[in-house]
């Protein structure tokens, strides 16, 4: 198992992993705050006993993030919305109606 030094103050202990990896700079300052903002919801929802990991998955999904939006002008998009515009998906129940 190979030991990586990190030079961080974070860090006190050096880190092993039986992998390579490599750290990289965020796109941009919304991508940043987007993934701080999906972190602390996570923490938050973990501290209380009647949410279950499983369960803050599916919250995670519904959160805003600045990261995701479409344009200028749409400022937010939660991550259910963003992966069915990637995938193409669409929605049964509108297209059950019409």
């Amino acid at each position: 198992m190979e030991t990586i030094a990190i030079r961080h103050q974070r860090f006190q202990k050096p880190l092993q992993f039986g992998y390579n990896f490599s750290f990289a700079k965020a796109l941009n300052r919304s991508v940043t705050g987007s993934m701080n903002d999906l972190i602390n919801n996570a923490k938050a929802w973990l501290e209380e006993d009647d949410v279950s990991p499983h369960a803050i998955g599916f919250e995670l999904n519904d959160v805003l993030l600045s990261a995701l939006a479409e344009s200028k002008t749409d400022f937010y998009r939660n991550p259910n919305e963003a992966f069915k515009q990637l995938s193409g998906a669409r929605n049964v129940i509108e297209d059950a109606d019409g």
